[in-house]
């Protein structure tokens, strides 16, 4: 099948094109993320999901070459966004390993709860948001997202803003405790 004919079978979202779609580009954007997240399992997932959501947002593409940039840049746009999620998590641990005094039950669950309801709230950021509120909590500095991401340091410093204004009502009541324990562990 030629670049144009598959080009206008995934447009009408053919399980041909599709098949031919893992066939051709599977293996190839398994070992280009694998180098990035360094696990092929991860990668494999990765690879896949973006497949799928190709498939349910029904994604139609202009020419081959749209569509070669869009497969490598979404499959990238996820591994990172993988990549932070567990550099988030990461730091939620260590965390929890700085913190040496032996917790009551309830203030683990507590503290526990409210990290798994902030890393859900994140989630739900928009991507550009996420990603830019996930860099500024490893330490980033705005003028360093901004150079990282090609876009304005006040872009930047919107998109936090806006990251926090989600999160404060997505979170509620919950955010204050947030604030407060990281106000008493960086004491």
């Amino acid at each position: 099948m030629s670049r144009e004919d598959f080009i206008q079978e995934l447009n009408s979202h053919s399980a041909r094109a599709y098949k031919q779609l893992y066939d051709e580009y599977y293996k190839a954007l398994v070992l280009y993320v694998d180098k990035i997240v360094d696990s092929e399992e991860g990668a494999e997932d990765i690879v896949q999901s973006v497949f799928v959501s190709m498939w349910e947002k029904k994604v139609v593409f202009a020419s081959y070459a749209a569509f070669t940039t869009y497969i490598y840049k979404a499959v990238r746009h996820v591994a990172f966004n993988v990549l932070r999620h567990k550099e988030v998590e990461q730091l939620y641990v260590q965390h929890l390993e700085n913190n040496s005094h032996d917790p009551e039950p309830d203030e683990v669950f507590d503290a526990e709860e409210v990290h798994r309801m902030l890393l859900q709230a994140i989630d739900q950021l928009t991507p550009r948001q996420r990603e830019i509120f996930l860099l500024r909590l490893s330490n980033k500095k705005n003028e360093e997202i901004a150079q990282m991401m090609d876009i304005s340091v006040e872009t930047v410093k919107t998109q936090v803003k806006r990251a926090l204004k989600t999160l404060r009502q997505l979170l509620g009541s919950y955010w204050m405790m947030l604030i407060i324990e990281t106000l008493t562990n960086n004491q």
